[in-house]
């Protein structure tokens, strides 16, 4: 995943045993320039 802004790549952590914290999940749509209901369309696809 790549920030809008200026194309840097963004690492997301992946640990299937755990939750990704809620302020976590937000901090990284944030950083990639989207907005929560961007994330979620995307992932209805």
């Amino acid at each position: 995943m790549f920030r809008r802004i200026d194309r840097r790549a963004l690492t997301i952590p992946i640990h299937f045993a755990k939750d990704v914290p809620k302020g976590t999940l937000r901090t990284i749509i944030r950083d990639a320039g989207l907005t929560v209901e961007d994330c979620v369309n995307l992932l209805r696809r």
